[in-house]
């Protein structure tokens, strides 16, 4: 069943992302709807769970931009498994774990996919200051997506058993 919730959840994660536009003040940065996915199944599943909605979820985001396919999936993988390397000591039911975390987890993510495209010579041009502002976007988008997508994830994973309300990890 976590699989087909994956799939799910996935697809319309993808959808919403790539039709809300980016904000122009913050560097065109979209929301990290399909990385907050990731982030919540770092903390809340199994490792194998966790990297099939890496690799899928960073599939399906390069699929929908501009960046070589490859290059979400592997900042997506680990990020991921960064993160779940403190699951223990992380309040993963605190609304300010989630805003930290998709804010640190969404910079670092667009800053090594703007290293791997500098060293892929797959840069578009661009200035510093417009990648700084960028970084800054991310960061801020970060914090405002991740604990929405935590929720909304979190209840569609005790509506259908994933996880119990009471034993909830997130």
């Amino acid at each position: 069943m976590i699989g087909v919730i994956l799939a799910v959840l996935l697809v319309g994660a993808g959808l919403i992302q790539d039709f809300i536009p980016g904000v122009l003040v913050l560097g065109q940065v979209k929301a990290p709807i399909l990385l907050s996915l990731v982030l919540y199944y770092a903390l809340a599943h199994s490792r194998t769970t966790l990297l099939w909605a890496a690799i899928l979820g960073g599939i399906l985001q390069d699929s929908l931009s501009l960046v070589p396919i490859g290059y979400s999936a592997l900042t997506f993988c680990l990020v991921g498994l960064w993160l779940r390397r403190f699951r223990e000591v992380l309040f993963t039911q605190s609304l300010a774990t989630a805003i930290l975390v998709g804010g640190v987890g969404h910079l670092l993510v667009l800053g090594l996919i703007q290293i791997l495209l500098r060293l892929g010579e797959d840069w578009g041009g661009g200035s510093w200051g417009s990648a700084l502002m960028r970084l800054l976007g991310a960061l801020i988008m970060g914090m405002v997506t991740t604990p929405v997508v935590w929720w909304l994830a979190r209840a569609m994973d005790e509506r259908v058993g994933n996880l119990s309300p009471t034993h909830a990890e997130i």
